[in-house]
């Protein structure tokens, strides 16, 4: 992508930006064959300004083209549970097979999709198919998790991910997880500018305000989901055909991904991040969102222009506290510390010179050089912090001391090289 439009700025993050609106449109599309033109429209309106979303579109990261390949897995699930024909069966099979590799944590999706038994017109048929179709997909992911899935777990444990997982106790994990989800709701401190703007929010703005971006979404969903339980409808008011079975369905595609994720960082080593690899239960929560709205606009009122009024008054409630997030992402000041260092490393290293970066520091640093037009060498100390940047875990290090003793070797080989012509070597250390 970049050799066509380039290694700027906007060319590094485009293919995100594009792939983030064609996904909101897929979602919509989805919310459409689902639950009809209302559903589907407040779905996609609520995915095109969340501001998770918004967030990932700008970065140039693998999580929104994730987060479309998920979209259709749905998609494609959805009109095999309807059609129950080979043909979209192995549509769903082949979209699965390449969600994967967008991002091996998709393994434990596929554990939800046998919810989607609620909505088939043919339940045996249905879960004989699902079945064939996902014993299918097991042989066919045999080589992705041999020779993708297997050598990325070997990279070892971040120190990082344990340090953010003592921070959400476990039993606060999964609603942690639904509430960054949200329109609005809380967000950690590595998502940068959506952290930065829930913080002017407690400090700058206001008490008040906070609580409207924080708690509201959550209110205000909440709410419509109880109130068809809690009203007594009219007689002559009558739900959309199968929505409830498929607000359950959305509901078990969600929470099943959110507790495998809980339950393999609780029993094993901690992966499960907020708003991060919990994302694939994204596009179903946001689905789900938009069927408990029109669920509480069918509730109010028999009459379809009152139920009309009522459901995109429940989305410009969501609305507006998004749009409160996304004026705070606007106008709050990020920290960029790397900028900075990569500025006075540039400034006083010479383009001959080798700098020898000590553990993951040359990652903070190489974006920014390049901005800068400054190309001197870099290696890594220890070497595999250049095959897997910002992998890194001391203790996974130190038990192989014969890879170190390598990798002290290499790079003690090519200091001494760089100093028998006369170049520099510079050391680069984290926090200096």
């Amino acid at each position: 992508w970049t050799g066509i439009v380039g290694e700027t700025i906007w060319g590094m993050r485009s293919f995100s930006a594009l792939i983030g609106a064609l996904g909101v449109l897929v979602l919509g599309l989805l919310g459409t064959r689902l639950g009809g033109h209302r559903v589907g429209l407040i779905a996609a309106v609520l995915a095109a300004c969340n501001p998770l979303q918004i967030h990932y579109s700008q970065e140039a990261r693998g999580y929104t083209i994730w987060l479309l390949a998920v979209t259709l897995c749905i998609y494609s699930l959805c009109k095999a549970a309807h059609a129950l024909n080979k043909r979209w069966w192995l549509v769903y099979v082949v979209v699965a097979w390449l969600t994967v590799l967008v991002h091996y944590v998709t393994l434990a999706w596929f554990l939800g999709t046998i919810g989607g038994v609620l909505i088939a017109c043919d339940r045996r048929r249905f879960l004989r198919q699902w079945l064939v179709s996902h014993a299918v997909l097991a042989v066919a992911l045999v080589p992705v998790i041999w020779f993708l899935v297997i050598p990325l777990s070997e990279g070892g444990s971040k120190p990082w991910f344990r340090e953010m997982w003592a921070l959400y106790p476990p039993a606060l994990a999964i609603p942690k997880s639904i509430w960054a989800m949200l329109p609005a709701g809380g967000y950690p401190e590595y998502l940068g500018s959506l952290a930065v703007a829930a913080h002017a929010a407690s400090h700058d703005w206001g008490a008040w305000l906070s609580f409207v971006v924080r708690w509201v979404p959550l209110i205000v969903v909440a709410c419509a989901f109880a109130l068809p339980a809690v009203r007594r409808s009219p007689p002559e008011r009558q739900d959309p055909p199968g929505l409830d079975r498929t607000i359950r369905f959305l509901a078990i595609l969600s929470l099943t991904y959110l507790l495998a994720a809980f339950m393999h960082s609780w029993l094993w080593e901690p992966t499960y991040i907020v708003g991060r690899y919990d994302l694939a239960a994204w596009p179903s929560l946001v689905l789900a969102v938009a069927f408990v709205i029109e669920r509480a606009a069918v509730s109010l009122s028999a009459n379809r222009g009152r139920q009309t009024v009522a459901g995109w008054g429940l989305t410009v409630v969501l609305l507006l506290c998004s749009g409160i997030v996304l004026v705070g992402m606007r106008v709050a000041a990020v920290p960029n510390d790397s900028k900075q260092r990569a500025r006075k490393i540039a400034d006083t290293v010479g383009p001959d010179d080798l700098i020898i970066s000590m553990g993951k520091y040359k990652l903070f640093v190489l974006y920014e050089w390049h901005n800068l037009d400054f190309h001197a060498e870099v290696i890594s100390f220890p070497p595999q912090h250049d095959r897997q940047l910002c992998w890194d875990d001391a203790d996974a290090e130190l038990a192989d001391p014969a890879g170190i003793a390598t990798g002290v070797s290499d790079v003690a080989h090519s200091i001494e090289e760089a100093l028998a012509h006369g170049r520099r070597v510079w050391l680069l250390i984290p926090g200096d």
